[in-house]
């Protein structure tokens, strides 16, 4: 739906991994850790209940203490960032590839986002929150 010009209000859940399909609805007070989404979520609570879950979502080396226990002002930054990613119905309006390309575009999924904007006040809090924790990884991530 457009709300300005080309500018778009997500009514659907677009992301496609452990989102919900179809409109993002509400999820009540077991949101501990997504709390504000709990009444407009695209996540469940059930896959979003706790931080080590939220952490141990994907399998072993998507997790982002991996290099070791980190600061809980950085952890905090990953949580809302996995919150954002598992639950906000706008996220999906950056979905890389568009449904589309399914059938032609070999690279085709319907998680993966681009291109969505960051505040560089957001990001600079991050780097400042984490500036003494590790980081490491294998792979193209």
């Amino acid at each position: 739906r457009a709300i300005f010009g080309d500018e778009k209000v997500a009514d659907q859940c677009h992301l496609d991994f452990y989102h919900k399909s179809g409109p993002p609805t509400p999820e009540g007070d077991g949101m501990a850790e997504c709390h504000p989404w709990k009444n407009n979520a695209c996540c469940t609570k059930d896959t979003v209940g706790s931080v080590d879950q939220i952490n141990e979502a994907y399998g072993e080396g998507y997790e982002w203490d991996r290099c070791g226990k980190m600061s809980q002002s950085c952890e905090r930054f990953f949580v809302m960032e996995a919150c954002l990613y598992e639950c906000e119905p706008a996220a999906g309006l950056y979905r890389k590839y568009d449904d589309s390309e399914k059938d032609t575009n070999v690279d085709f999924n319907a998680w993966q986002m681009d291109q969505m904007p960051i505040k560089k006040s957001f990001c600079n809090a991050w780097y400042d929150a984490c500036y003494n924790d590790y980081f490491c990884g294998k792979g193209d991530y």
